[in-house]
């Protein structure tokens, strides 16, 4: 495979894993509604969810390879640290 075809499959295969975890998420917090959580709070912790896989995707697809992932690597622990 050359360079530029394995770059672009490195590149779709990281923004689907983004997204399966986003999905992933999105299930978790459903499911928390289901056992009895709180609506407002869930509703917050969508939003933010989505601010931060929108930051995300738009790293890895701006800086795709390993330097993209290195940076949303390094963003999502600094997120989830806060």
């Amino acid at each position: 495979m050359n360079g530029e075809n394995g770059h672009t499959l490195l590149q779709a295969a990281s923004v689907s894993a983004l997204r399966l975890h986003q999905e992933k998420q999105k299930l978790q917090l459903l499911n928390d509604l289901v056992a009895g959580s709180d609506w407002n709070l869930t509703e917050r912790e969508l939003n933010i969810l989505e601010k931060k896989d929108s930051v995300l995707e738009k790293l890895l697809l701006l800086f795709p390879g390993f330097y993209g992932e290195f940076l949303a690597f390094h963003f999502l622990i600094g997120y989830e640290a806060q």
